[in-house]
């Protein structure tokens, strides 16, 4: 017996075999009706079993239309297409904001590094009070600006240093040449000018020599000939070279007490280093005055100490009197050498593995301590 409601208005449907088969064995069956032309239909099909009989069951199918539903889903996926479009278009374009910004400070710290020369190293990088990656990263190429300005100041002032201290021999040789040739004179008088030329031609040949000395020791070239130094002999050695010296401007050379020891290197760069410690008191030593070199030991160490009562180094000159032609007091003689002694000096403590240390104040005279390592054994 078949029965229909009036509410599908002349729609038919029949139920499929499968759906009917499950639907006998009291299984409620759901399922979705597609014709062509019509409607789609969602159909449910419940057996009405009655315990009492053994006849098949009566089958109920209530179906509903599915427009309202396709419609809602149509929306929902166009809603679903252009919040999607629009997502991705708001995270493009927040993503392109937060790039552009995020790299921004790159791009200036780019522009700047652009700008940079020989003769521009004032620029400074100024991203404001970062503490992030690209703060720190500003705060490198700022410090990596800070040293190439120092160093090129350095470089400048060195050029105009070397020229100087060349140009003054130079011009000394060619006003006293001009002088000489301007009457005949005895032969007295050529040998004292060609005695004074030839003190100005040592004097640059020893300034050529050193800056030699000191620009292998920058590139690494220079080589050290390694052995035992006794320490007594070294002194020793250096107190009879600079004896004449002393005694010539009437300064007291002394030497105190002096270790027993031995070092492991360079012996004669080591006897050009304190000579030229030496030497260095005794020009800046008024007549009358006094310089000792003495010896102490110090764990695993050997301080050799150079004391003098001469005219002392000011405070604010004490970290500038190892650089090359530095001069604390500006209007010394030219005699006072060729500025580069000290420079020299610091460098072969340092490549012995020691260094050079100073204390000294106007007036009061200095101390200078070259402090070396000792050889093995040695205590």
């Amino acid at each position: 017996m078949r029965a229909q409601s009036n509410d599908l208005e002349g729609e038919s449907f029949n139920i499929s075999i499968t759906a009917f088969d499950r639907a006998k064995a009291g299984e409620i069956v759901y399922e979705t009706v597609e014709k062509p032309g019509h409607p789609r239909l969602r159909v449910i099909t419940l057996p009405i079993m009655d315990r009492t009989k053994t006849t098949s069951p009566s089958l109920v199918q209530v179906a509903t239309l599915l427009d309202d539903f396709d419609e809602t889903m149509e929306r929902l996926l166009i809603i679903l297409i252009i919040g999607a479009l629009t997502s991705v278009g708001v995270t493009i374009g927040a993503g392109y904001y937060m790039a552009k910004k995020a790299l921004k400070p790159v791009d200036k710290i780019r522009k700047t590094a652009v700008k940079i020369s020989s003769r521009n190293l004032e620029e400074y990088i100024d991203i404001g009070p970062r503490k992030d990656e690209l703060g720190k990263l500003a705060d490198t190429f700022n410090a990596m600006i800070s040293r190439l300005r120092d160093a090129f100041q350095r470089i400048n002032q060195f050029s105009i240093d070397v020229s100087h201290e060349l140009k003054t021999p130079l011009t000394i040789l060619k006003g006293s040449t001009d002088v000489a040739l301007r009457k005949e004179r005895d032969s007295h008088e050529y040998r004292s000018l060609l005695t004074s030329h030839l003190e100005e031609i040592d004097r640059m040949s020893q300034i050529i020599d050193d800056l030699l000395l000191l620009s292998k020791a920058d590139t690494g070239k220079m080589q050290l000939n390694i052995g035992d130094v006794d320490v007594r002999d070294l002194v020793l050695e250096v107190f009879m070279d600079m004896q004449i010296l002393a005694e010539k401007k009437n300064v007291d050379l002394i030497v105190g007490d002096v270790e027993d020891v031995k070092l492991k290197g360079d012996e004669l760069k080591l006897r050009r280093m304190l000579w030229n410690i030496v030497d260095n008191g005794i020009k800046y030593t008024q007549m009358g005055g006094k310089v000792e070199i003495s010896s102490t030991l110090e764990d695993g160490y050997v301080r050799i100490n150079v004391r003098d009562t001469g005219v002392g180094i000011a405070d604010e000159d004490i970290s500038y009197i190892f650089d090359r032609f530095y001069r604390a007091d500006r209007a010394r003689k030219r005699e006072s050498g060729t500025g580069l002694g000290l420079s020299i000096s610091k460098w072969i403590a340092e490549a012995h593995k020691g260094a050079i240390e100073v204390r000294s104040h106007a007036s009061s005279g200095s101390l200078f301590s070259l402090k070396l390592p000792l050889s093995g054994g040695d205590a």
